[in-house]
């Protein structure tokens, strides 16, 4: 198991998520980062993370109301 394995390992157990998760993880310089920001938020600036979920979005069909009690 690699260092950054590792690390990933433990962060997962100690924030209590199940550690049969798929995590995938790029590492870039500045440009790069900035690049990608552009192309997916629209954002011409670096940024320190960039996140996407991994799952298809729900359809407007399928999407739980919010409700808030009284």
């Amino acid at each position: 198991m690699s260092w950054l394995e590792s690390v990933a390992e433990k962060v997962l157990l100690a924030q209590d998520i199940d550690s049969r998760v798929e995590l995938g993880l790029v590492i870039v310089g500045q440009e790069r980062v900035r690049q990608l920001n552009f192309s997916y938020l629209g954002k011409d600036e670096p940024t320190d993370v960039l996140a996407f979920s991994m799952l298809p979005e729900p359809s407007r069909e399928n999407l739980v109301p919010f409700v808030v009690p009284p």
